[in-house]
């Protein structure tokens, strides 16, 4: 009986640890894999369908189309987007044998500087303001929508410039993408 008790217990023994041999060989072949999240294609925000004229050269007409730009990036909040444009801002501004253009160049160059959206956003306010005249007293076909936002610079409130009514805001993009209102159409 003492034999067949050994026997009994060896071969416990054998299986205990010819399964823990087995899981270790199966722990061996799970292969854990990596997975890495797909960033999802954020929307590009594309404004300013419309076509708008303006009288005499056409460098209003050329800053207007830049400054789209640089508004649609802002939009989208593209930073980098929109300084691309500075350059061609300042080329504009400079083929014009009017030189009425100095503090349009003043504000490009302080851009030009501007590292963070939020700061730029509030650059690109001043060369709103500064290019309103122009774009309102020069257009002579299409329509120039100045919209306005009250929320924008802790509720101080801006405006931009648009050929489309539909309003996409460059001083929040996403946040807050529609907020504001046409206050004035330039015709």
């Amino acid at each position: 009986m003492r034999r067949l008790s050994l026997v009994v217990l060896m071969g416990l023994v054998m299986i205990s640890f010819s399964c823990k041999d087995s899981t270790k060989d199966s722990e061996k072949e799970v292969e854990v894999k990596e997975v890495t999240r797909v960033e999802e294609k954020k929307e590009k925000y594309v404004l300013n369908k419309n076509d708008v004229y303006f009288e005499g050269s056409d460098v209003t007409a050329k800053l207007f189309e830049v400054y789209q730009k640089i508004s649609e990036n802002l939009v989208n909040g593209d930073l980098e987007g929109a300084k691309e444009y500075e350059n061609t801002l300042l080329e504009i501004i400079h083929s014009d044998e009017i030189n009425k253009w100095s503090r349009v160049e003043q504000i490009i160059k302080k851009l030009s500087e501007i590292k963070d959206l939020d700061t730029y956003r509030v650059g690109f306010f001043d060369l709103t303001k500064e290019l309103e005249m122009p774009f309102k007293k020069e257009i002579t076909k299409g329509e120039v929508y100045m919209q306005y936002c009250p929320m924008a610079f802790n509720n101080k409130g801006a405006y931009w410039f648009a050929s489309d009514k539909e309003i996409m805001n460059p001083y929040f993009g996403d946040e807050m993408l529609h907020c504001g209102g046409v206050k004035e159409t330039f015709k």
